[in-house]
């Protein structure tokens, strides 16, 4: 019999392609495409495989179309991802994300939506936390903020934690109200740094403790200038990034935060626990696509001490 999980994640489970540029194209422009690729990805499934591949017990709450590949489902469930509750809506086609990469690995996206854009329809129920322990924890990832609210309030009445990670969407379906809501239910948020101005555009504050107002924790995330922890009575933590030859940046975000999970799994407190989402990001970043090599505990070890 399969083991609780520790972690429910929400968000997209997509088909990535990837097409690299010579320069990423202005409006009115087009660039030829040096190479093209088609990997699995999605926020939700990033963060599910490699926490998965990293030990810890994680369920997966995706919507795809039927056409959903038998050979990711096998591979998710190789990796111990609980797929019980994903979402597989008849004659829809699964979300898929286009992938632009420069040749200075600057990115640039466009998201068909698929079956997602209409997760108000069916939006993840309290049934995706049955068997979860108190202090386990939900994962908000990418999605409808609205259709989020019903589980997050669950959640919390269930004695588990919270993560809100909005990622690029915080920009077009958030607005002050939908994420001020789901804060005051969260414990952890996690942001880039072009998130971070557009959480603090959209909540009126100029600094990153500024939003400890409404979360009692956050991460920024700063690409090859590391991270940062801010916590509410706490001073905040800067940690470099781990000097590492990037080949492909995709997933390095989603790999971080499967490293945090698991070290919080294993009992790490979060300033380590932000380390070891370091140290999975940069394992990640040198190898193409975000799912093509699944992490395990041994990644970590190598750059960080167990």
């Amino acid at each position: 019999m399969s083991k609780p999980p520790f972690l429910a994640v929400c968000g997209h489970t997509n088909l990535d392609i990837h097409l690299v540029v010579k320069e990423l194209p202005k409006a009115g422009q087009s660039a030829p495409v040096v190479e093209r690729r088609t990997l699995w990805g999605g926020t939700a499934a990033n963060i599910a495989r490699h926490a998965g591949g990293l030990g810890v017990p994680t369920r997966l709450w995706s919507r795809v179309g039927d056409d959903f590949p038998a050979t990711w489902r096998k591979a998710l469930g190789a990796d111990g991802v609980d797929l019980s509750k994903l979402d597989v809506v008849p004659g829809a086609q699964t979300p898929t994300c286009f992938i632009f990469t420069d040749l200075l690995e600057r990115q640039a996206y466009a998201m068909d939506q698929g079956p997602m854009e209409r997760m108000a329809e069916s939006p993840p129920t309290e049934a995706l936390l049955d068997g979860m322990a108190r202090g386990s924890w939900l994962h908000l990832a990418t999605g409808d903020p609205l259709a989020y609210a019903l589980v997050a309030a669950a959640a919390v009445e269930r004695g588990l934690r919270i993560a809100l990670d909005p990622g690029q969407e915080l920009r077009y379906k958030y607005d002050a109200r939908s994420l001020k809501g789901l804060l005051e239910l969260a414990d952890l948020l996690f942001l880039n740094e072009e998130e971070l101005r557009t959480a603090c555009d959209l909540l009126e504050c100029t600094e990153p403790e500024e939003l400890l107002l409404h979360v009692p924790a956050l991460i920024v995330t700063r690409a090859e200038r590391g991270a940062s922890l801010y916590r509410d009575g706490h001073p905040s933590v800067h940690q470099p990034a781990f000097p590492v030859r990037v080949l492909d940046p995709t997933g390095a975000g989603d790999a971080l935060r499967s490293g945090f999970f698991a070290a919080l799994h294993a009992g790490r407190p979060f300033e380590e626990a932000l380390r070891w989402g370091q140290a999975a990001a940069a394992t990640v970043v040198q190898h193409p696509g975000a799912q093509e090599r699944v992490l395990h505990r041994s990644d970590l070890d190598r750059l960080v001490v167990p």
